[in-house]
Parts: structure tokens; sequence; C-alpha cells
């Protein structure tokens, strides 16, 4: 892997880990609330909003697993893995029609994940 991978990496596992931690623990008002309300708005249940979270730990993790041992195919699995997501965050967002400053965190992730792509291969 690339320095720029493993920095990528390591930047974007520590953003997935501060998006998934608050969906699957919950945190204090106001942004547990917050949260539970966009996944209202979504029409996502409760359980699948844990599920997303755990997923982006779990993509945290393998991020920086990656970015510790060099090794690019973890970070290209988990950044793919990643996208999947993302694009389902932003086709959440656009189901509801948000404005578009909902839609950046989502954007600039996926970007994020496409360039560890990028740069690990």
């Amino acid at each position: 892997m690339t320095t720029t991978a493993i920095i990528l990496s390591s930047i974007t596992g520590l953003l997935f880990l501060m998006a998934g931690v608050p969906k699957v623990f919950g945190v204090p008002a106001p942004a547990g609330a917050r949260v539970r309300t966009a996944f209202e708005r979504f029409g996502i249940p409760p359980q699948i909003g844990i599920a997303i979270g755990a997923i982006e730990i779990a993509l945290a993790v393998g991020l920086w697993i990656a970015a510790a041992t060099d090794t690019s195919r973890l970070a290209i699995a988990c950044a793919s893995v990643g996208i999947a997501v993302l694009i389902g965050a932003l086709g959440a967002h656009a189901k509801v029609k948000d404005p578009a400053k909902e839609y950046a965190p989502a954007a600039f992730y996926l970007a994020l994940c496409v360039a560890i792509i990028a740069t690990a291969a």
C-alpha cells in the first residue's frame, strides 16, 4: 500500500467509527436523537440502523488493520463495502428529498473510499 492509501485508510476508519458508534450504542441528545430521527425519516427500522452502525464499526477496524499491516487487499475490500453502504445512504437521502448539505458527509466518505481503492491498488 502507498503512504497515501495508509493515511486515507486511517482517516476513513476514524470517520466510519464516528458514524457507527452512535448508531450501535446511542449517544446523548441531540446527536443520538438526530440519528434516530434520520432513520425514522428514511423508513429504516431501528434494528437495521444498528446493523448499519455495526458494519461501519467493522469497516473502521478493517481499514485500521489494513493500514497497520500494509494489506492493500483488505483496504480495497473494506473501501468497496463502504462504497455500497454509502450508496445506500445517498439513496436514502434522495428518497426523502434532503437538501444537498445533508448529502455532504456520505458523499465525502464515498470519495475517500474511492481514493483508497485508487491509491491502494
